[in-house]
């Protein structure tokens, strides 16, 4: 196959993917009879009165646990990955930030109202993929101008 068309139809697999595993997960918790968590593709609309995050200033002087509380719920794993490098930029584009910091921050907040789980280094790339950040060097991340569309 020509490289040129793998890499065409790797967002289409991937979307087919995360479509599968939600619907795994659905008849997972359905056999469990565990009440079903909300999908990360179907945001709350109670969930931010003042609209959408993406247009609003982010306190970063909070307490991060308290930041992130405040504005991952409901976010993808990548997207809580930028939201994470966000915060440790203090939101300012170029801002250098090293994934192993990024890292040990996130697995201090394993609880279901923060990050919920171990973190991943698929997000890394996940993110780099739609334009959220970029490495300038192996294992350091930037946050780009569109970073803000990861909080919508």
């Amino acid at each position: 196959m020509p490289k040129e068309n793998r890499t065409s139809n790797y967002s289409d697999v991937l979307a087919k993917l995360h479509q599968a595993r939600a619907l795994v997960d659905e008849c997972i918790a359905e056999l469990n009879g565990v009440p079903l968590r909300k999908s990360a593709r179907t945001p709350s609309r109670t969930r931010h009165p003042k609209g959408d995050l993406a247009h609003h200033d982010l306190d970063f002087d909070a307490n991060q646990r308290a930041f992130v509380k405040a504005y991952a719920r409901d976010l993808s794993g990548p997207k809580k990955f930028v939201l994470l490098v966000a915060y440790l930029a203090k939101g300012k584009i170029g801002t250098e930030v090293e994934v192993k910091e990024v890292e040990k921050h996130w697995n201090k907040m394993t609880a279901p109202n923060l990050l919920d789980g171990k973190f991943n280094s698929f997000y890394t790339s996940a993110a780099k993929e739609q334009g959220w950040v970029n490495t300038k060097k192996y294992g350091v991340y930037v946050l780009r101008p569109r970073w803000r569309e990861a909080l919508n």
